[in-house]
């Protein structure tokens, strides 16, 4: 896989949130992942080195922001409660990126929502019609859209993508008419996949780009392994 391995995926997506919810948290959530001498230290990465002069290398590689799906519930149907107005979720989703790009992450990348299969969602719900629509979707994903060219940050353009499949496809997408199912996860994976491959604003993040968090067995002196790993921890509770 060409995009770099050294790294661990977090995953900090709630069941059932909107974007208001969000943005009051993620902040914090960041503060838990990024250590608080890396946030202080703005001159040093700004220079690129840490503080024993070996290259720098933030905590936080990559950021997906992915919301709106419960933000663009109608605010008049049965869900209405996690509806978001329009103005409201774009903000929300700057203040994400202004908080991660405060916590020195460095690349960041938008996800507009899914589209929803009407009739489906209702039928899975057990209602008469569905409190979410297409239409109002599309002005949530118009909204990812815009808000990544004003900042400057690659879309994954979800809503577009499940939008142009075959109609098998799309109705396999989301068992629910909402949610991935098993297809549907299969290819948010080759999607994001292919966007952090082909996309020019991940170049540092393919294979070989990042360090190791350990050294390769090849790096290690066979004969005097705890040398290797001594000169490494030493460097780690310096840097």
């Amino acid at each position: 896989m060409p995009v770099a391995v050294p790294a661990d995926v977090l995953n900090r997506g709630m069941a059932g949130w909107n974007s208001r919810w969000a943005a009051r948290v993620l902040p914090t959530t960041l503060q838990q992942l990024v250590p608080a001498v890396d946030r202080d230290e703005s001159a040093r990465r700004a220079a690129g080195r840490s503080r024993c002069g070996a290259p720098w290398v933030p905590r936080v590689q990559l950021l997906t922001i992915w919301f709106g799906a419960n933000d663009a519930t109608l605010p008049n149907g049965n869900d209405g409660w996690l509806s978001v107005p329009l103005d409201e979720y774009k903000a929300n989703l700057a203040a994400m990126v202004a908080a991660a790009r405060k916590a020195g992450v460095p690349h960041i990348l938008l996800v507009t929502p899914p589209p929803v299969d009407e009739a489906a969602w209702a039928k899975a719900k057990k209602r008469p019609t569905s409190d979410r629509t297409n239409a109002q979707v599309a002005k949530y994903a118009a909204a990812v859209r815009a808000l990544g060219t004003e900042q400057s940050v690659p879309v994954l353009d979800m809503f577009s993508l499940v939008n142009g499949l075959p109609a098998a496809e799309k109705a396999a997408w989301a068992e629910d008419g909402l949610h991935p199912g098993p297809q549907g996860q299969a290819m948010v994976f080759q999607v994001l996949r292919s966007a952090l491959e082909s996309m020019v604003q991940f170049d540092n993040l393919r294979q070989g780009s990042l360090p190791l968090h350990w050294p390769a067995y090849n790096q290690i002196d066979v004969k005097n392994p705890n040398k290797t790993f001594d000169a490494l921890l030493q460097q780690q509770r310096v840097c």
